[in-house]
C-alpha cells in the first residue's frame, strides 16, 4: 500500500506538470493559429477559398486575359500558404477585417499583372476596352429584345430612355442608337454631373437620404410617367440601404404605362457569402488594368450591399415595380438561372414593368 501511494504521489508530482505544460502548449498553438488567421486579412482568405476559386475567381482571371493558374500560384506565394486558415470564414465584412497584409498581397499582384502584360503573357488593355469592346452594342441588342419579347412595349408617345447610374454614358448611348431616340429624350442620371452633349444629364444628390429623395422628386417633376425603357447596369449594390427605396420608387414612377425597367446585378445567394469577393472584384480591375492597388486596409470595404436575385426582386416590388417573368427570360433563362449559368460574377438581368 505504501509502495502504491508513493508511486501515485510520484506520478502526481512528475506527470501533472507535464500535463499542464502540454495543455498550455496546445492552448498557445490554437491561439497562434487564430491570431495568424486574423492577421492574414481578407484577400488571402477569400481568394484561396476552393469554392470561390473554382466557380468565380479562376474563370474571372481567365476572362480578364491572365493565366488563372499563374494568378492563383502567385497569390499563394504572396500569402505564404495555399489553403484558407480561417475555418470560420463567412465572406461578410462584419466577420472579417482587412489588414496591411491585404495591401501587400494586392500590390504584389498588381506588380505581377504588369509583368505578365509587359512580357506578352497577357494582353494590356483598358477597362473600357475589356468591358465595352463593342461600344455597348451587345447591351443595346439585349434591351431591345426584352422590349419586344414576348410582345412589343405598349407605352405611347415619343420614345424616351433612361440609365440610372449612367457613368460614362456608353450604355445609354447604345440604347439611343438602337431605339433612334432624340438627345432630349435620352436621360442620363448619376451622383456626379455627366459631361456629354449627346445625353440629357441629371445629377442626383447622394449626400443624405433626404437629399437623395428630394433630388429624384425634382427630376420627376417634368419626367414622371414618360420613360419607355429604363436600365441600371450593376449600380444598385452601390446605393446605400437608406436610399434604395427612393431609387426603386423613382424608377416605378418615371416609367410610362407599358414601359419597362431592366436591372443588371450580381446575385449573392451562395456560400460563402460573396460580399467581400465582390468588393475585391472592383479592386481587381485596378490591379489588372492599371496595375495599381489600395494603400490602406480600410479602402477594401466599399460599403456596398449585395442581395440575392429574390432579394433585389423583393425590394423593387416593395416600391411598386411589377416583376415581368416573360420579359426577364433572356437567352431562354430567367434571372436565377442566369446567375447560376454565369461563370464568374453570378450576374443576371431582371425586368420590371410599372406597377400601381
Amino acid at each position: 500500500m505504501v509502495v502504491v501511494s508513493v508511486r501515485r504521489a510520484f506520478g502526481a508530482l512528475f506527470l501533472q506538470p507535464l500535463i499542464s505544460q502540454c495543455r498550455l502548449q496546445s492552448k498557445f498553438l490554437w491561439l497562434t493559429v487564430d491570431t495568424e488567421a486574423m492577421l492574414t486579412g481578407v484577400v488571402c482568405e477569400t481568394w484561396l477559398q476552393p469554392e470561390i476559386q473554382n466557380t468565380s475567381l479562376a474563370p474571372e482571371i481567365s476572362n480578364l486575359g491572365l493565366s488563372s493558374e499563374g494568378f492563383l500560384k502567385e497569390t499563394a506565394r504572396l500569402c505564404g500558404y495555399d489553403t484558407p486558415m480561417d475555418s470560420n470564414y463567412t465572406g461578410k465584412w462584419k466577420d472579417s477585417d482587412p489588414t496591411q497584409k491585404d495591401i501587400q498581397v494586392l500590390q504584389g499582384m498588381a506588380k505581377w499583372a504588369g509583368q505578365q502584360q509587359d512580357n506578352g503573357s497577357a494582353k494590356r488593355q483598358t477597362w473600357q476596352q475589356f468591358a465595352k469592346p463593342d461600344n455597348g452594342n451587345w447591351l443595346g441588342a439585349r434591351v431591345q429584345y426584352a422590349a419586344t419579347h414576348p410582345t412589343n412595349l405598349t407605352a405611347v408617345g415619343p420614345m424616351r430612355i433612361l440609365d440610372f447610374g449612367c457613368g460614362g454614358a456608353t450604355d445609354i448611348l447604345a440604347l439611343k442608337r438602337f431605339f433612334s431616340v432624340k438627345t432630349e429624350d435620352t436621360l442620363c442620371l448619376d451622383i456626379f454631373q455627366v459631361q456629354n452633349e449627346n445625353v440629357s444629364a441629371f445629377m442626383i444628390d447622394a449626400s443624405t437620404d433626404d437629399a437623395y429623395r428630394q433630388s429624384l422628386e425634382t427630376i420627376l417633376l417634368e419626367n414622371e410617367g414618360t420613360v419607355h425603357v429604363a436600365i441600371s447596369m450593376v449600380t444598385f449594390h452601390h446605393i446605400v440601404p437608406g436610399q434604395r427605396p427612393s431609387a426603386f420608387n423613382f424608377l416605378n414612377r418615371v416609367l410610362a404605362d407599358g414601359g419597362m425597367f431592366l436591372m443588371a446585378e450580381w446575385d449573392n445567394s451562395v456560400l460563402p457569402d460573396r460580399t467581400i469577393y465582390y468588393d475585391l472584384e472592383h479592386i481587381l480591375m485596378g490591379v489588372v488594368f492599371q496595375n495599381t492597388a489600395p494603400s490602406q486596409p480600410e479602402q477594401l470595404n466599399l460599403g456596398t450591399t449585395y442581395l440575392s436575385v429574390d432579394g433585389w426582386k423583393k425590394e423593387a416590388e416593395q416600391e411598386g415595380l411589377r416583376y415581368s417573368a416573360s420579359r426577364s427570360k433572356l437567352g431562354g433563362l430567367g434571372p436565377r438561372a442566369q446567375a447560376n449559368h454565369s461563370r464568374h460574377m453570378r450576374d443576371f438581368d431582371i425586368v420590371f414593368e410599372r406597377g400601381l
